[in-house]
């Protein structure tokens, strides 16, 4: 996935409002998991692990901010495919590519910290602006997850490099031994609350403390993102009311 410039513009600006920028395990749980769930050498496995936790994300988020949101929302901020036919359509082939994939990631296991790496930095940011959308309100409005889905997709499309990035490389590269022990993912399916080893997490937030301004500058992106995809939707609206009259 491509990261957001350091230099952006509009990084100058403030935030609409202003964001959580601090790491909490409550919000960036999920998704720090979804992307290691990569790293485990059991084909499908590995996979279904991902998709479990990329779709509690927004769901865990949500609880967090003390709110519920229906499950296509949810769907729809986490990226789970609503086309379900479609992809039960499409599974045949997917399994063979699958497999030779994981076959090759196997072989070189750089490739497997490589994608792990990009994943953990995708749901990190993905975490952080779906936190930052719900405590907008974004979500409150009619076709809200919708128009902020967009907007996410759109903010994520505009970058090129990443402290992000470059903090999950770091922890991916140096703490084989300290992710190691998380050992099993069952503890957290079964439990979102649970929390990683203590260590883990204080690495990741001492890190993190030095990405305030930078995710802020993110926020910005999706306040325009935002603004661009509503006008967008209003206007989609207005035309269908219009034609409707006629």
């Amino acid at each position: 996935m491509p990261d957001l410039p350091q230099t952006a513009p509009g990084a100058t600006r403030s935030p609409r409002q202003k964001p959580q920028t601090g790491f909490s395990w409550r919000i960036y749980g999920s998704a720090t998991l979804a992307g290691l769930a990569v790293l485990i050498p059991v084909p499908f496995v590995d996979a279904a692990l991902e998709l479990f936790f990329r779709r509690r994300m927004a769901i865990d988020i949500a609880r967090y901010n003390n709110r519920t949101l229906p499950p296509s929302s949810a769907a729809m901020l986490s990226q789970a495919n609503p086309n379900w036919v479609a992809g039960c359509l499409l599974l045949p082939f997917r399994a063979v590519l699958y497999l030779f994939k994981d076959i090759f990631r196997t072989v070189l296991y750089a490739l497997t910290v490589a994608d792990a790496t990009e994943r953990v930095s995708e749901y990190w940011y993905r975490a952080f602006l779906i936190n930052y959308a719900i405590q907008r309100g974004d979500i409150d409005a009619p076709d809200g997850a919708r128009v902020a889905s967009a907007a996410i997709r759109d903010t994520l499309k505009g970058v090129t490099t990443s402290p992000l990035r470059q903090l999950a490389q770091e922890l991916i590269s140096r703490g084989r031994g300290q992710f190691a022990r998380l050992r099993t993912f069952i503890p957290f399916v079964r439990n979102r609350d649970r929390r990683p080893d203590q260590d883990v997490e204080d690495e990741i937030k001492t890190a993190w403390a030095d990405l305030e301004g930078y995710l802020v500058s993110v926020a910005v992106r999706y306040d325009d993102a935002f603004d661009q995809q509503r006008a967008e939707a209003d206007a989609r609206a207005s035309e269908l009311l219009q034609a409707g009259r006629q």
